[in-house]
């Protein structure tokens, strides 16, 4: 598995794979309509968007952008149905993590769900602690995570 840097090559990868994992759980926002059709441009704004490529073919896919000051979000995280639980969505989340790092971010924030078990516990491994909720983009949000980088 090889994870590399977002090239516009990678978009619809990153639109379908998203897309997929939100309507298995939930239902695609607003927001996330602005995301899917913005992500050149934010990318080019500074914003991190990592692909974790299997032979070739992208199977995982996060973001990460600045929120303000030195706080970034990690957020897109997504990984092809047939390829969870293989190391792709941690590939790419890590690598979201060192780039926002890289970038001058202090403080990391992800959004999330009390029902994604599996995002509950990779957020945990990689240092995360849940906090209040403070922001509220999406109707799906119930939970908040942050770590100091």
């Amino acid at each position: 598995m090889e994870i590399v840097f977002y090239r516009p090559e990678y978009r619809r990868a990153f639109i379908d794979l998203n897309t997929a994992w939100l309507r298995e759980y939930f239902c695609v926002e607003a927001e996330d309509e602005k995301i899917f059709s913005s992500v050149d441009q934010m990318v080019r704004e500074g914003a991190g968007v990592f692909v974790a490529l299997q032979a070739g073919r992208p199977v995982a896919v996060c973001m990460t952008m600045p929120l303000g000051g030195d706080e970034w979000e990690i957020c897109k995280l997504a990984a092809d149905k047939a390829c969870r639980r293989q190391g792709a969505g941690e590939g790419v989340l890590r690598a979201c993590m060192a780039y926002a790092a890289a970038h001058g971010a202090k403080k990391l924030t992800v959004l999330s769900n009390r029902s994604l078990t599996a995002a509950m516990g990779l957020y945990a491994k990689v240092g995360f602690r849940e906090t209040p909720v403070t922001h509220g983009e999406y109707a799906r949000v119930n939970v908040q995570f942050e770590r100091e980088v």
